[in-house]
């Protein structure tokens, strides 16, 4: 071990391990996105160690990105799995988290909520995208390439502009619907309207996901990447860095449009944890709803018990509370906002709506006012739920 330090040109007092969770998903890439910025803020110091095995990173193209942020160790390449299982011993003092971390204030919370706090106070400072500026400096001529034969093939000029889509569905990790994280999925039905915005505007729609996601009908201007023969990890990647716009869902592949800074429409979104959303992103969340048809209010959905009930599916049943998916209008709506944002029209849009009062009453409502980090909800959304979503709230209370 002595001699793997010396290697690494680390002490073991400057010893931060980076243990494999971070690298299995491709969300807590994400995450990891923002522990590094934590470290630029001084909330932590040290000498990042990033243990990594090479068939368990979630995307190495994204992942390359970090090695200009710590030393990366791959299992069986780099290192032995003996020395590899030595090191990770020393996760106990020297291991990085993603259950909780302590805030400068001496404060010990969960991760996500850390990292949303962070990401507040980043954007105060004005701060940029390392992530993004890191691929910025590496650009791929492969992914360049096979991006000039997706167009080629598909009718697509160099020069038009682009939205990426993607929707969670249940085929990546083949769930069953009403276990698990199945609430979390939305169905690809819902956003084919968007998709007519988008090409009516001259603009293209590019689907990302897995080989057995959900297939879209024939629609003008629209390419179903993810089951065409040009989707790899590293195309993902550029065509999110090069995008207009992203459409998501709260899932991995909106982790990177967020850390790449492109504006986001993130709809059916649902959430226990905190997010790491920037101001580039606009949401609108799933309505849950009890059986008497009461809609779960803002305050209700980030403080104890709705915000841990809302983790898992089948705890939800439980509580006799569904979430409903965001309707066809509402997902335009978002979508709407967010080409206003991208193309630098957000003042003339925020017009048609009393946007200093509902952004208002909304924060009022957030039972942690850093639940969303520095995003906010769709301005459509907030004027259609305010009367079950933002009940007023007394003071204190």
């Amino acid at each position: 071990m002595t001699q793997l330090f010396e290697r690494l040109d680390v002490s073991f007092d400057e010893l931060r391990l980076v243990p494999e969770e971070w690298a299995t998903q491709i969300g807590h890439l994400g995450m990891l996105d923002i522990l590094f910025r934590m470290r630029e803020l001084g909330w932590w110091s040290g000498k990042a160690v990033i243990v990594v095995r090479p068939g368990l990173i979630a995307n190495a193209a994204f992942f390359e990105l970090f090695k200009g942020f710590g030393r990366v160790l791959v299992i069986g390449e780099t290192i032995s799995e003996r020395v590899a299982e030595e090191l990770l011993s020393l996760q106990r003092w020297c291991g990085l988290s993603f259950n909780a971390f302590r805030l400068p204030d001496g404060r010990a919370v969960p991760w996500q909520d850390a990292g949303a706090i962070a990401l507040e106070q980043w954007e105060r400072e004005g701060r940029s995208h390392p992530l993004r500026d890191a691929y910025d400096a590496s650009i791929s001529d492969v992914a360049a390439e096979r991006f000039v034969q997706l167009c080629s093939r598909y009718g697509m000029k160099a020069d038009d502009w682009y939205v990426c889509l993607h929707t969670r569905d249940a085929a990546h990790y083949f769930e069953f619907i009403g276990t698990g994280q199945t609430h979390r999925n939305a169905p690809i039905e819902a956003s084919l309207d968007a998709i007519r915005l988008i090409t009516s505007r001259g603009g293209w729609v590019i689907k990302l996901g897995g080989p057995n996601s959900p297939k879209l009908p024939p629609l003008a201007r629209t390419i179903d990447y993810a089951l065409s023969e040009f989707r790899s990890e590293r195309m993902d990647i550029h065509l999110i860095r090069h995008a207009r716009a992203f459409i998501g869902t709260t899932s991995g592949l909106t982790n990177v449009a967020v850390s790449f800074g492109i504006p986001c429409a993130i709809v059916n979104a649902i959430t226990t944890d905190a997010q790491l959303w920037n101001a580039n992103v606009r949401f609108a969340l799933k309505p849950v709803k009890l059986a008497d048809g009461t809609m779960l209010t803002q305050r209700q959905l980030t403080m104890e018990p709705w915000r841990w009930r809302v983790f898992d599916a089948a705890v939800l049943g439980r509580s006799a509370a569904h979430p409903e998916n965001n309707s066809a209008e509402e997902i335009c709506q978002a979508v709407e906002e967010v080409l206003a944002l991208a193309e630098g029209r957000s003042a003339a849009f925020e017009t048609g709506y009393d946007t200093e009062r509902l952004l208002a009453r909304w924060k009022r409502a957030l039972a942690l006012p850093y639940f969303y980090g520095p995003s906010r909800p769709s301005l459509a959304f907030l004027a259609r739920h305010e009367k079950h979503f933002l009940p007023e709230v007394a003071e204190g209370g």
